[in-house]
């Protein structure tokens, strides 16, 4: 851990402040490998992750359509200057108390325009019979226009990470890039450990392995570091260079 000007980060985790700048070169002490990470990329690398894991433990679920199906919302804003942090907050709790019960899992991502608008995609699988209302005209959206239509996939959500002005654009402060979901009465404990094992940076998801030890969360320390099965585990990676 090191301190800047501007305040404490830590390589590894999600409080690597923002003033550090967008592109960083960081060693591994253990080894001597340098490595050049641009930092809006590797967030979007994050999403790809945790986005692509929550659809691999969904498929099963999704592809018994006798039972259940998927939609995908698009929400837009009407003026692109009034996004607000809260609005996807505020729309999905809306959508998790309307739909109860008959919502399996969903999850969101938030997409940059050319013009660098932002606009959300939520893909939310429900319950075969469920009617969806069209969430401008029911309320649930009230910034802006919606739309409604069949998905035939959980990956395709992820293909609105991959644009070039997806990576290079430049997201209102506060933005947070996506979410993920799944119903605790459709997975295994397993399926659970595994969707929140997607969040930890690779060198520790490693370490776990390693260990043997599967279905234990890790945690972050305060401090520094993630705690596991009873240990403190550091990061390998320091910063050499920012800017």
């Amino acid at each position: 851990m090191r301190r800047s000007a501007a305040t404490i980060y830590i390589v590894g985790s999600s409080l690597i402040n923002k003033d550090l700048g967008k592109q960083m070169k960081l060693i591994n002490d253990a080894t001597g490998q340098i490595i050049e990470m641009d930092r809006a990329r590797q967030r979007i690398r994050r999403c790809q992750k945790r986005v692509h894991t929550w659809a691999n433990i969904l498929d099963p679920y999704i592809k018994d359509e006798t039972k259940n199906i998927m939609v995908m919302v698009t929400l837009t804003y009407a003026n692109g200057e009034d996004w607000r942090p809260g609005h996807i907050k505020a729309f999905m709790a809306i959508a998790r108390k309307q739909l109860g019960d008959k919502l399996i899992g969903y999850a969101w991502v938030a997409e940059l325009q050319k013009r660098e608008a932002v606009h959300y995609h939520v893909l939310l699988v429900m319950k075969k019979g469920v009617m969806l209302p069209k969430p401008d005209q029911a309320g649930w959206w009230v910034m802006g226009s919606t739309r409604i239509e069949k998905a035939k996939t959980p990956f395709y959500i992820v293909t609105y990470t991959g644009k070039e002005h997806q990576k290079n654009g430049h997201f209102p402060k506060g933005l947070r890039m996506f979410a993920i979901w799944i119903s605790s009465k459709v997975t295994t404990e397993l399926e659970r450990w595994l969707l929140r094992l997607s969040a930890i940076p690779a060198w520790l998801k490693a370490k776990i392995f390693d260990t043997g030890v599967l279905g234990v969360n890790a945690r972050r320390n305060y401090g520094g570091g993630w705690m596991f099965d009873g240990k403190l585990y550091k990061s390998p990676w320091r910063i050499m260079h920012f800017q």
